[in-house]
């Protein structure tokens, strides 16, 4: 009963008896007549009487005083009235349902006018668009279902930008065509300025997504708080996520892949980097190691898809940081720091010229980068999922025309005139450039080996004899012999074996001490830092797993390096093989082994090395300064050569790798015998 009573009441019978409870003094106020009356002027409207003068107020009911009054207009008043008076607007709990609705209603107009995936709202406004974000995307599940992807899990959506009328362009085209990239995982978009067409694919035109942004200007690092010498486009990207947002194409997926369209992406080998127990969780991937502040590199960039939820609902506090200094890479992995996303640290998921670099063999990686011209990617990728001895052949063909002028001229002497005829022949010619790369065989690790000669030398004839016994360098998996003069060193397999093209430079002996020489040897550095260079021009050591530069004076076994090496397989390294100095370990020339990660750095960075006081040395203190410059980790293995400058060793012992130095044929070729144990020493 008391309840039915409480029912038929009338509003100020609350107010009444709650100031009749709560009043504390005879004559004092009570809480409600404090909030009529808060000490204004008299004749003043109290706040309650301002919310009440609105249009939206009955008849009658402007400048009342007394609250009952008040309050049963304000009962009488018609819901959309009293949702629209600034009473309702200024309770948070009744602002916050008419801005869910209001949002609504924006999202539903967008809805009804057409809005594609990708495109803004009129005027280009991302606000709009966060607003629509915001209100579509709060709580952890969605009333809107999308079917399920196809195809393999966990499942990817995988999405690139590209600019405009640019390189990118072209290799996104060519990996829609071929199906590669991000066009293997099981969704894909691409984000442009430009509404395009990338390909058609299965008789389905696949076309960008347009999100109209300006060209983001580069970085210096260091400077005004930039974080990069890259592009600074975190402003393109955020424009980016909140089209892709708000296409709603995220949310059935597992993982939502950001790719360069430069990097060589495997979406199968990526799968299999994900943990099975991160499907589902608030997580991203960082990916490079070598600076805590940024480890998540642009290359590719895995966020579950309850990270990038709870980026739609954060939106702002993301872009409340000092952003405009950074690449989009470093503000997305402090967005995800900032709203407590999970990180979990990957560093074999890219092989990346710009943290680690490894050669495009290498099958535990999911992305290799950069390559930018089509070419490049392609061979890259035929190397990451070759499986046997296969050349990979890549031919370009141009076409350029000749137009030979003839002209004949006729003078007429009795008038002065001159008349010329000319005719014009075209002649077509075709010029066939073909790319050819061989992939290594045979025994792993892979070694590519070379020797430099020079000509009419001692050298010639030791490299020569190798040749025909298939010895020292010849029995690696690849091999050169640099020299500053082209010439037939012998046949194998009927194919003629020359060396390569190195320029000649004048070298002197060094006297240690004297003038910051660090050698009574060859000042040779100039030599070999060209022979280098024309090693890496020629792209031909980047398949294998290690370099190795032998004299030809060295009686080299590959076959008993590879168990030296082993266990640094994929290790940014180089080896030490001298250990007799108080300095520390040296590595001396007779064998310089380096693995390719270490020389894929030194390629990137030579002008670090190549800017050190490098006049007054040998080449093999030149290459180790250079080793420690970058930061490349040294293996110290003084079993690996027997060489009279530091510890000698006889042929007849096996632990050895090489022995040096044996300039005379004769004497190389008996060492050898002995070795193999052919002969008794």
């Amino acid at each position: 009963t008391e309840g039915l009573d409480m029912v038929r009441a009338e509003p100020w019978d609350f107010i009444e008896e709650a100031g009749a409870d709560d009043a504390t003094d005879e004559g004092s106020p009570a809480p409600w007549q404090s909030l009529l009356q808060p000490g204004f002027p008299t004749g003043s409207p109290t706040p309650w009487q301002s919310l009440m003068l609105c249009p939206g107020s009955p008849t009658g009911t402007r400048g009342a005083t007394d609250p009952r009054q008040m309050l049963t207009a304000w009962a009488q008043t018609p819901l959309w009235r009293r949702l629209l008076s600034p009473r309702t607007l200024l309770r948070p709990s009744h602002a916050v349902v008419l801005a869910l609705v209001l949002a609504g209603a924006l999202a539903a107009v967008g809805l009804a006018k057409g809005l594609r995936p990708g495109k803004e709202l009129s005027g280009g406004s991302v606000s709009a668009l966060k607003i629509a974000a915001a209100v579509t995307f709060t709580s952890p599940t969605t009333s809107t279902s999308y079917p399920q992807p196809k195809g393999p899990h966990p499942t990817l959506f995988c999405w690139t930008h590209i600019m405009p009328r640019s390189q990118e362009e072209e290799l996104v085209r060519m990996q829609c065509k071929e199906g590669l990239g991000v066009f293997a995982c099981n969704e894909a978009a691409v984000l442009s300025a430009n509404e395009t067409e990338i390909c058609e694919a299965n008789g389905v035109k696949v076309e960008a997504w347009w999100v109209p942004t300006e060209p983001a200007p580069k970085g210096r690092l260091g400077f005004d708080g930039q974080k990069t010498n890259s592009y600074l486009n975190a402003r393109t990207f955020m424009k980016n996520w909140v089209a892709l947002i708000n296409s709603g194409h995220l949310w059935a997926f597992d993982f939502i892949v950001k790719v360069d369209a430069d990097a060589v992406f495997f979406p199968d080998r990526l799968r299999a980097h994900i943990p099975r127990d991160k499907v589902g969780e608030n997580v991203y991937f960082a990916n490079c190691g070598e600076n805590p502040e940024q480890s998540l590199f642009g290359a590719l960039e895995v966020f579950s898809a309850t990270a990038i939820r709870w980026y739609a609902q954060r939106m702002d506090d993301c872009e409340a940081l000092p952003w405009t200094g950074w690449g989009e890479d470093f503000f997305m992995q402090q967005c995800m720091n900032i709203l407590f996303v999970e990180q979990d640290f990957d560093a074999q998921q890219v092989g990346d010229a710009l943290c680690d670099p490894v050669p495009c063999s290498d099958r535990s990686r999911a992305a290799f980068h950069p390559y930018r011209t089509a070419e490049e990617w392609l061979d890259c990728h035929a190397v990451a999922v070759a499986t046997t001895t296969s050349t990979i052949t890549r031919t370009r063909t141009t076409t350029s025309s000749t137009i030979t002028m003839t002209s004949t001229t006729v003078t007429a002497t009795s008038t002065s005139t001159v008349t010329t005829t000319t005719t014009v022949t075209s002649t077509a010619t075709t010029t066939t450039t073909t790319h050819t790369t061989t992939l290594p065989t045979g025994t792993r690790p892979m070694l590519f080996c070379w020797s430099h000669v020079q000509p009419r030398s001692y050298e010639v004839k030791l490299v020569e004899m190798q040749l025909w016994r298939r010895a020292s360098i010849f029995a690696c998996n690849g091999f050169a012999v640099l020299s500053s003069e082209t010439f037939e060193i012998g046949v194998i397999d009927n194919r003629s074996i020359t060396t390569w093209y190195n320029p000649a430079r004048e070298v002197t002996m060094g006297k240690y001490g004297v003038n910051g020489q660090k050698t009574n040897s060859y000042l040779n550095t100039k030599t070999f830092l060209e022979a280098w260079d024309s090693l890496f021009a020629a792209d031909a050591m980047w398949h294998y797993d290690f370099v190795v530069k032998a004299d030809p004076d060295a009686v080299f076994f590959p076959d008993r390096l590879r168990k030296h090496v082993k266990p640094h397989v994929d290790q940014k390294v180089y080896f030490a093989n001298c250990g007799i100095w108080a300095s520390g370990p040296k590595m001396y020339g007779a064998l310089e082994v380096f693995s390719v990660p270490a020389l894929v750095q030194y390629a990137r960075q030579s002008k670090v090395c190549k800017q050190m006081e490098w006049k007054g040395w040998g080449e093999d203190y030149y290459m180790q300064h250079c080793m420690d410059s970058l930061g490349i980790a040294q293996v110290s293995d003084f079993n690996q050569v027997g060489d009279d400058r530091c510890v000698g060793a006889p042929c007849t012992d096996w632990t050895k790798v090489a022995y040096h130095d044996f300039k005379d044929p004769d004497d190389w070729y008996h060492c050898f015998r002995v070795a193999i144990g052919e002969i008794d020493d």
